[in-house]
This record gives structure tokens, C-alpha cells and sequence, in this order.
């Protein structure tokens, strides 16, 4: 037993210089932030991750580790590393209307970043728990308004025909104001009249991620149709500073886009759960403990879209190009059926 205890006690030290040198990386990588903000440079380099992944299971080769155990190290290390070189540039007082999914990603993140969070929705004890949840302000809507330079909408799409929305509006002068709708056909043309009506300067955000913990390092993309390159310049600077990586688009060839990268995509994993929980039930004498690792990670992604569904529908009625996609995405699938030996029965 004292041999036991000794190999604890070594083990226990083993432990502390881990964390001592996990300390030690975290600090070297806000010197790099320093000088990433410095030169304007994003901060995911997803080259240099991709780098230091493959040199983590190189050198766990040499030490006998195993890869699986310095790639979950490594891929954790990551994120943290990139939270440590976010560096925001002049704090604002930021207003966010919503108390969603996404509004607590946007909100944590925002505050992360050393700005002023306030959290305001239509229930105002559902805001107030949220709001302590992310260690933020929950106020009302015209206070909100009134103290907040920029005001960021995470409503459902339909609630943009409320007359809750457009009471709020008649607040919102001289303010920066944006919505995070995945599609923005319909909404993009609704706040652009209404940033006239109500004399706000409006700009479209596009968060290309979904609930999280801190988003850093991910995409946002900026609808810039109706920016000046000076304003342009404004949004980009606030979203890089809060650790993303901002992307200027044009709304058509966003919209054109997600129904690729979205609509269809979602279309495959809807139906691929569907299939799945079919097949199974036909096919009967299913093993759990058979499944791939693949299935495995799979199953989780196909977790995350059924936990969205609502989002991932009103993507689907909102983008005008889905249904194009869909037809694509079916008629695709026949041809690898048969091109597999599948008879199909019908055609698109």
C-alpha cells in the first residue's frame, strides 16, 4: 500500500506541472492575441490548429500515447487558447432582444469580450433568469434602448410582424440595430424600410453557428448592400474584437449559399433521422453496441438538428431557394440508388 501511495503522490505531481504548463500556453497565447490585434488579423488561423493537432498525435506516437487521448487534449486546449486572444476594442453597451438559444451564445459571448450585456424580452421573468444565468442585465425594452449603442434582435422570424416589434422600434433612433435571421429575403427589405421609418442605422448579421458555450473563432457574416465601407469597417472591427471572424456578403449570394450549406444540408439530416428510426424498426435485432464510431459521432450531429428543429423549418420556408434544393437533394439520392442496383419507382 505505501507503494501506492508514493505512485499517487508522483502522479499527483505529474498532475500540477500539467496545469502549471497548460497555464504557461494559455498566457503565451494572449501575447499572440496582442499581436494579432496589432497586425488586424483574425483570430482563428485554422492552419496553424490544424498544425499543432497533427504535432500533438506525432509526438504522442513517440511517447507511446495514445492519439485518441492527445487529440481529445490538444482539441480542448484550442478553444480555450482562442478565448485567451480576444481583445475587444472600445466597450459598448449592448442590447439584446431575446432570450433564446442563440441570444445566450451572442450575449455570453458579447460580455465575454468586456462589453456591456443588457438582456431584454417579452416575459419578463423568463429575461430576468436568463440574464442571471449569463451574469447580465435584464431591463426593459425602453431602458434597453435608451442606455444601448447597439441593439441586436435574436426574435423568431414571425415576431418581425408583431406589434411588439414595432413598438420597440419607435426607440431605437440613432442606434445601431441588426437581426440574426438565417434567412434574410424577407427580413433584410423589412428592417431596411423601417431603419427609414424609425431613422436607425441597420446592419444584417448572420451568426454561421449554432448554440454554444463562447463561439470564438467562428464565422458571422455581414450583409453589407446597404453599408458604407466606413460602417463596413465599424462592425467588422466590434465582431472581431469579440473573437469572430467576420465575412462580408451581399444578400443574394448569401441567400444562394445557405440553401446549399444549410437547406439542403438539413433536408438530408431531417431525413436521415427519419430514415434511421424506419430502418430500424423494419429491420428489428438492432445492437446498440454495434454501432461504428462514425454512426456514433453522426448520431450526436443528428441530436444537435433535432434540438433546432424549429429553427432549421424556418430556414426552410424562409430561404427562397430551398425548394430548389430539395428537388436536387432527392433526385440525387435516386440516382445513387439505382447507380447502387436500387430499382426507384419514380422519378424528379
Amino acid at each position: 500500500m505505501k507503494e501506492l501511495e508514493e505512485l499517487r503522490t508522483q502522479i499527483d505531481y505529474v498532475d500540477e506541472e500539467i496545469v502549471k504548463l497548460i497555464a504557461e500556453r494559455l498566457k503565451l497565447s494572449e501575447k499572440i492575441g496582442h499581436i494579432k490585434a496589432s497586425n488586424n488579423l483574425e483570430i482563428s488561423d485554422y492552419k496553424r490548429e490544424e498544425s499543432v493537432i497533427n504535432r500533438w498525435k506525432e509526438l504522442s506516437r513517440l511517447q507511446g500515447v495514445p492519439e485518441a487521448l492527445s487529440s481529445k487534449v490538444i482539441e480542448a486546449i484550442i478553444p480555450f487558447s482562442r478565448a485567451m486572444q480576444v481583445l475587444p476594442n472600445e466597450k459598448k453597451s449592448v442590447l439584446i432582444i431575446g432570450y433564446g438559444n442563440m441570444a445566450q451564445t451572442i450575449g455570453r459571448l458579447v460580455s465575454y469580450a468586456g462589453h456591456k450585456v443588457m438582456l431584454s424580452g417579452v416575459d419578463p421573468i423568463e429575461t430576468r433568469k436568463i440574464a442571471n444565468s449569463l451574469s447580465v442585465n435584464a431591463v426593459g425594452e425602453e431602458e434597453g434602448f435608451r442606455e444601448a449603442e447597439y441593439v441586436i434582435f435574436t426574435l423568431p422570424p414571425k415576431a418581425y410582424y408583431t406589434k411588439y416589434f414595432k413598438e420597440l422600434l419607435k426607440f431605437g433612433k440613432g442606434k445601431d440595430v441588426s437581426e440574426i435571421s438565417s434567412s434574410k429575403t424577407k427580413t433584410f427589405p423589412l428592417f431596411l424600410e423601417l431603419s427609414k421609418k424609425f431613422d436607425f442605422n441597420y446592419v444584417s448579421i448572420h451568426p454561421l453557428f449554432g448554440p454554444m458555450l463562447l463561439p470564438i473563432g467562428e464565422k458571422i457574416a455581414i450583409i453589407i448592400d446597404n453599408l458604407e465601407e466606413v460602417s463596413v469597417k465599424k462592425y467588422v472591427e466590434f465582431w472581431r474584437g469579440c473573437g469572430l471572424s467576420p465575412v462580408s456578403t451581399h444578400l443574394e449570394e448569401h441567400e444562394r449559399t445557405m440553401a446549399v450549406t444549410q437547406s439542403l444540408v438539413h433536408f438530408y439530416m431531417i431525413a436521415l433521422i427519419k430514415a434511421i428510426e424506419e430502418a430500424r424498426n423494419r429491420l428489428g435485432k438492432y445492437d446498440e453496441g454495434l454501432t461504428t464510431t462514425n454512426f456514433s459521432e453522426m448520431k450526436k450531429l443528428l441530436q444537435k438538428i433535432s434540438e433546432i428543429l424549429p429553427v432549421i423549418l424556418e430556414i426552410q420556408e424562409e430561404n427562397p431557394y430551398s425548394h430548389e434544393v430539395r428537388l436536387i437533394g432527392v433526385r440525387k439520392l435516386v440516382e445513387v440508388a439505382e447507380a447502387l442496383g436500387s430499382r426507384c419507382t419514380y422519378s424528379l
